[in-house]
């Protein structure tokens, strides 16, 4: 008799809860969740997060996780170096070297991609040949970067044989773009210079108020300092996926 008693309360229980959980699912799905005062979290594995952030999916038959926002923000980073000085190229020069002040250090977070791009001038001082060449890159932790990470230029010589005589030197410009996924971590991503083809004999140089340099020295510059027309630019932005 007493199993049978016990029987019935624990039925007339479980009816009782069903049908308060019944009337609160009816009350939520009539007016929408209310949360009021300091004691009425949202947990997630028992976590109630933090003041700012927000349930963030992790798909289907998996708990959402606190996340910060600006964790999941496009646009995260982003920055523009410019050159200090000219790089001097000549035939001697036949390995990259560093575009003076354009480089640039980022740290990449995990399931992002980074844009990257430069431009500049260049310019040919040779009274030898009638033009100058020179290839410029973007450099990725010392590595050249692949298709067409790079672009060869050609500057006319004012003074050359088949060069426009007594003029301005004539500025030549460089201009690339590349988007990449990068690991995540420090980089450091740079724009450098080597020289392609020309002469070291006899050369003009704007130091010395336009008169001639009869000896070796550069042929040809890559960038220049603030106010220069030649003065390079390297911009760096780091998008969150």
């Amino acid at each position: 008799m007493k199993i049978k008693i016990l029987f019935f309360l624990i039925l007339i229980t479980g009816i009782s809860i069903k049908n308060n959980l019944f009337a609160q699912d009816q009350t939520l799905h009539n007016t929408g969740l209310n949360l009021t005062g300091a004691n009425s979290p949202i947990k997630s594995n028992g976590n109630a997060g933090t003041a700012g952030q927000f349930l963030q999916s992790q798909g289907t038959g998996n708990t959402p996780i606190w996340a910060d926002v600006t964790a999941t923000s496009t646009g995260q980073s982003g920055a523009t170096v410019y050159s200090t000085s000219s790089l001097g190229l000549d035939s001697s020069i036949k390995t990259f070297a560093l575009v003076p002040g354009l480089t640039k250090s980022i740290t990449v977070p995990s399931n992002a991609i980074v844009l990257i791009a430069t431009d500049g001038g260049a310019e040919s001082i040779d009274t030898f040949n009638d033009y100058n060449s020179a290839e410029v890159a973007l450099f990725i932790d010392g590595s050249i970067v692949p298709k067409s990470g790079s672009r060869e230029i050609q500057a006319m010589s004012p003074y050359g044989p088949f060069g426009p005589s007594n003029t301005l030197y004539p500025v030549t410009n460089w201009s690339m773009s590349s988007v990449r996924v990068l690991n995540p971590g420090t980089h450091t991503i740079e724009v450098r210079a080597k020289y392609k083809n020309g002469s070291t004999y006899i050369t003009w140089t704007p130091a010395n108020g336009g008169l001639p340099n009869w000896g070796p020295g550069p042929v040809m510059y890559i960038g220049g300092p603030d106010g220069s027309r030649l003065q390079g630019e390297l911009t760096v932005i780091i998008l969150k996926q």
